[in-house]
């Protein structure tokens, strides 16, 4: 007796299937597709994470994740735990608040953190961070974005997790225009099979924290290379930013630069963002309010004397500062720094 043999070639399924009535075997034979051993040729390029990002990590970007938590003993006294620094002690609650959600600082190690008392806390916490951390090429640089979990317990004790889950090359025409190639790591086509697949927007990542460790080494020969966005992130390690954005904006209005030399931190961050892009002048009954963003010098920019720059730099004023302090110069006031903060809070 003879057998036909048929076989179909398609990705991902071995399956054997024979059909009495004709004698025929049907096999589906596993054959990878062209694009991804493509993709997974370009993925074996990329390095290991150094362990000083995953630190980074835990200590700077995962900040935020930091608890006190209290168990009442008496009226007067309670032991608490640290999350970050792990220790434990007594402390006179005549002379510490502690009340459950609020802010406060670790009395042995001094980190800002959240209060919680273990009594009204969930059994679990859980914090999320975009983080991100750029690699360089021999052309352009590659933005690795990793997805941060940090699990606390009532206990006191954390897990940290850690899933890379977007790789964004970038290569510079000599115009400096960037041109991108995007990959995301999910599961593919609804196989089952999780792997890096070409960028199609599943993976959230926009705002993220920046590793600024490595910079600007490691996009030293680009034109980002004197954007000063490590100096940002030092300043804002947990702060979640569109950085990504930077690169456009930067090339658009490299006077950035200058806003996050001067410590003027909030400004960069609204226009990296590009909060409904309102940063720039608009006209007011008193005259334009805003940034100008063709000003020569940054105090054109800012539209303020020196003396009004420096009280903007010393409480690193917001887009809503700047307008105020705008405002009251156009008038002729002359606010102290603590005076704009007040009025701000009062009028926003």
């Amino acid at each position: 007796m003879h057998y036909r043999i048929r076989i179909k070639v398609e990705p991902y399924w071995n399956v054997k299937k024979f059909d009495s009535d004709t004698n025929t075997y049907t096999a589906k034979i596993k054959v990878e597709p062209y694009w991804n051993v493509k993709i997974d040729a370009l993925m074996e390029t990329v390095k290991e994470i150094p362990d000083e990002f995953k630190n980074w990590v835990s200590d700077k970007a995962m900040s935020f994740s930091r608890y006190l938590i209290y168990s009442t003993r008496s009226k007067n006294e309670a032991l608490v735990h640290c999350t970050h620094c792990n220790g434990v002690t007594l402390v006179d609650r005549t002379k510490i608040r502690l009340r459950n959600n609020e802010k406060g600082i670790c009395p042995l190690c001094g980190s800002q953190v959240t209060i919680k008392a273990r009594g009204r806390m969930p059994a679990h916490i859980w914090d999320k961070r975009i983080v991100s951390f750029i690699e360089p090429r021999e052309e352009g640089f590659l933005w690795r974005y990793f997805s941060v979990h940090r699990e606390v317990k009532q206990d006191g004790k954390t897990n940290d997790s850690l899933l890379e889950i977007v790789r964004t090359f970038y290569k510079f025409a000599p115009n400096g225009t960037p041109c991108t190639s995007s990959y995301e790591y999910r599961e593919y086509k609804q196989t089952g099979i999780v792997r890096w697949c070409t960028d199609e927007g599943y993976r959230e990542r926009s705002y993220c924290a920046l590793y600024p460790g490595n910079l600007p080494e490691a996009w030293k020969d680009t034109p980002m290379k004197y954007s000063a966005l490590e100096i940002l992130s030092e300043n804002r390690p947990s702060e979640q930013i569109h950085y990504a954005n930077a690169i456009y904006r930067y090339q658009e209005f490299p006077q950035l630069e200058w806003f996050i030399k001067m410590g003027l931190y909030k400004l960069a961050a609204h226009l990296i963002n590009k909060i409904h892009d309102g940063a720039f002048e608009y006209n007011s009954r008193n005259g334009i309010r805003g940034l100008r963003k063709n000003g020569k010098t940054i105090f054109e920019i800012l539209g303020l004397t020196k003396e009004n720059t420096r009280i903007l730099q010393s409480i690193d004023g917001n887009i809503d500062e700047l307008r105020l302090l705008q405002e009251t110069q156009s008038s002729g006031y002359n606010l102290k720094a603590e005076e704009l903060e007040r009025f701000y809070k009062l009028f926003g």
